[in-house]
């Protein structure tokens, strides 16, 4: 699953507010290059909350499997702390935001809501998202 996918799922178990952005437990992941694309990656950024892809990469970091994953110019990107005000003609930051974005890959984990804690699993790169009828808003305070 790329941060470009999680950066739009929020919990499917009754929490409307608060379910936003599902926290990262990441077991496997990798990094797989693809073409680059600097208009399309600066149109995304109108469509993304910032805030939560830093958090997803930090989470991403955590990976016990990270230290492997063979990710461009010696290690997974880092982003500046907040949007440079010139995001969509600085080429550096959004050739580190593609990279981040859509050559990262979760492959195994699990994605927990941070109110209610329902775990959605992750595995070979797909998110779980659907709850099952008995699972519907039960850890919703």
């Amino acid at each position: 699953m790329r941060l470009s996918t999680h950066n739009l799922l929020a919990c499917t178990n009754g929490c409307v507010r608060n379910g936003y952005p599902l926290s990262i437990f990441a077991v496997s992941m990798k990094y797989e290059e693809c073409q680059y694309d600097l208009s399309f990656t600066s149109a995304m950024i109108l469509k993304l909350d910032y805030d939560a892809l830093l958090q997803a990469l930090e989470e991403m970091r955590q990976c016990p499997e990270s230290a492997g994953v063979a990710a461009p110019r010696g290690g997974i990107p880092e982003l500046p702390p907040a949007l440079p005000a010139d995001h969509a003609e600085n080429e550096e930051f959004l050739g580190k935001l593609h990279a981040v974005l859509f050559e990262l890959d979760l492959v195994d984990g699990a994605l927990v809501c941070p109110a209610c804690s329902h775990e959605y699993p992750v595995k070979d790169g797909f998110p779980e998202m659907l709850v099952n009828d008995n699972e519907v808003g039960a850890a919703v305070a």
